[in-house]
């Protein structure tokens, strides 16, 4: 039984690619790492995890005057493109254990 998990944080459009919504500069330069680490991962059997930040229009955190503290521009939005994994670590076979809200104030 192989004991190793890869754990896939937030690789969304709207963080790792320029026309994202949240986009963090010099980010799309970890896709080579990315992708060489997933398809390691594949190839030797080893299961991918994958987090994502999800949101709705009405959630707290989005703002249209955000602090960027508490709260965000809109990004991660439910149905959009900027919600997707970037190709290079977009799951092929998946399961969704669940999208639940955790707010750390409550």
């Amino acid at each position: 039984m192989n004991k190793i998990i890869f754990w896939n944080v937030d690789t969304q459009v709207d963080f790792i690619l320029p026309e994202g919504k949240l986009y963090i500069k010099g980010a799309e330069k970890i896709l080579p790492n990315l992708k060489l680490l997933t398809n390691y991962a594949r190839k030797n059997e080893i299961k991918i995890v994958n987090t994502r930040d999800f949101h709705s229009i009405s959630d707290k955190e989005i703002s249209n005057t955000p602090d960027f503290v508490n709260t965000f521009p809109q990004h991660c939005i439910s149905g959009t493109t900027g919600s997707m994994f970037v190709k290079e670590t977009r799951p092929t076979v998946y399961a969704v254990v669940g999208d639940r809200t955790i707010d750390k104030k409550y």
